[in-house]
């Protein structure tokens, strides 16, 4: 045992001494850094103080350097911070302060990068949970192999606070390259999209959908999916074979397929008409739009009808339901601008994209394209009400969605949303107005707030009594 007097707990060093009560004994340019940086933060401390925190630092050391050689070898930590402060006998903020002041001598002794130092802290010691090693396990374990490099992955971790939502690259088994958020790698998702887009394909070329149609058969078709297919000119009549011959025969000057052909069809419950391709019917994509909306839509829906009904030039006097957003911009030839504008959805979907309410209004000689849409709570720009309602639609719909899948679907959302606002906002030149109705706008409400927003938007009055308007609960027995 040493002699309590002296400062130094190992008299065996060869420059040990009583007289300045230091050890004198020889180390390197960093061990001596390690001091200096005590020495400024701390004032000109004592002879034993300086040996009490060398020796700390230099078992800091050896530990941190553990650490580091088991995290790279297996992507796991072999110490905590409560481990390290209880080993080498100090507060955990104390320990927390000193790791990063050794890994920055570690890591950058000349040139001081406090950035790169800390993200190394943050990924053996801090909030950094998921490891590079974890994320190609994952990737393995869903039957792909993570294409994004291991200085890639620091690069990310470096510039981000938060990295679950950030994507690295994977490929699948069939060489498919795409990105995913860390979180879903991790979750080991087994869907590659582009597989499952050609997969549903073949499924559907399986079908043999493109078989000859005959009248007969569509008549057989109406009459499975509870409708009724109606003339074209006049939706009050059937529809005739000399008419389903002459669409058949534009639809070949066209290079379209059979099952192509657009035919006006008319519910038997609802009584509503409305535009269909047959291969939607048939499929089962598509029957009647205004009975699969939701409650809370048709109520705007119908709402806007009663608003607007005098200045609709539609045939039917009638909004559109779930109205394709592409047929919407053909009608000025701005269709280009779908792919454009509306870049965060994929090629094959962007066509799909619809709008809940869609008519062209005749007001002092404007032709204008009116778009309503509802947004549901899925659509709040508020974190936790947002994802909450895109689980709850999931379950609905019969695919429960994770938490981390919902937040994916939700900011997407909130980025189509964006984008559809802001493709609105080129084309109101062309007087096309979208007039967005939030789920919190309740009630009888609805009416003086679509009325406002479309005067607002197209400087244009609406004669239209809100004195006399029906209560919107009596809205309903409409559908």
């Amino acid at each position: 045992m040493p002699d309590e007097e002296y400062s130094c707990s190992d008299p065996k060093h060869p420059n040990w001494r009583k007289k300045n009560k230091i050890c004198l004994t020889p180390v390197t340019f960093s061990d001596f850094n390690l001091i200096n940086i005590k020495q400024k933060q701390e004032g000109a401390p004592t002879s034993e103080k300086i040996c009490r925190v060398f020796e700390q630092l230099m078992g800091l050391k050896q530990i941190i350097l553990e650490q580091l050689n088991y995290y790279s070898s297996t992507g796991q930590r072999k110490y905590t911070i409560l481990q390290v402060s209880t080993m080498i006998g100090i507060s955990e903020p104390t320990t927390r302060k000193r790791i990063k002041e050794v890994l920055l001598l570690l890591i950058s002794p000349i040139h001081s990068d406090i950035q790169k130092s800390n993200t190394v802290y943050r990924m053996i010691f801090g909030k950094i949970t998921i490891s590079y090693h974890d994320l190609r396990q994952g990737a393995l374990i869903a039957g792909l192999k993570l294409i994004t490099s291991p200085s890639a992955f620091f690069n990310i971790v470096k510039n981000n606070q938060s990295i679950s939502r950030q994507k690295v690259e994977v490929e699948c088994k069939l060489k498919h390259l795409s990105l995913r958020t860390i979180s879903r790698v991790k979750e080991a998702s087994r869907v590659c999209k582009t597989c499952a887009d050609i997969e549903w394909q073949k499924s559907v070329k399986k079908l043999n959908l493109d078989k000859e149609i005959s009248f007969n058969r569509i008549l057989d078709l109406a009459q499975d999916r509870n409708l009724k297919v109606v003339s074209f000119t006049n939706p009050d009549l059937p529809l005739t074979q000399a008419e389903f011959h002459n669409l058949k025969q534009a639809n070949a000057l066209l290079n379209k397929r059979n099952r192509e052909i657009v035919f006006t069809w008319k519910h038997k419950d609802c009584k509503r008409i409305f535009n269909s391709k047959y291969r939607n019917i048939q499929e089962g994509l598509s029957h009647c739009p205004y009975c699969n909306i939701n409650v809370d839509q048709r109520i705007t829906h119908n709402i806007v009808e009663l608003i607007f009904s005098k200045y609709n030039t539609s045939f039917s006097k009638e909004f559109e339901s779930e109205k394709k957003l592409k047929e919407i911009l053909a009608i000025e030839g701005y269709e280009s601008l779908l792919e454009l504008n509306m870049k965060s959805i994929k090629d094959i979907y962007r066509s799909r994209i619809t709008i809940d309410c869609f008519a062209i209004l005749n007001i002092n000689r404007r032709k204008i394209k009116l778009s309503i849409e509802h947004d549901g709570a899925q659509h709040d720009k508020r974190e936790k009400i947002g994802i909450d309602a895109m689980i709850a639609l999931s379950k609905i719909n019969g695919i429960p969605l994770t938490y981390n899948e919902a937040r994916d679907r939700w900011e997407a959302q909130l980025k189509r949303d964006n984008e559809l606002k802001n493709l609105f906002d080129i084309l109101k030149k062309s007087d096309y107005f979208l007039i967005q109705v939030p789920y919190t706008v309740k009630g009888n409400a609805r009416y003086e707030f679509i009325i406002k927003e479309f005067e607002r938007q197209t400087n244009e009055t609406i004669n239209f009594n809100l004195a006399d308007v029906p209560n919107w609960k009596s809205l309903l027995k409409t559908f």
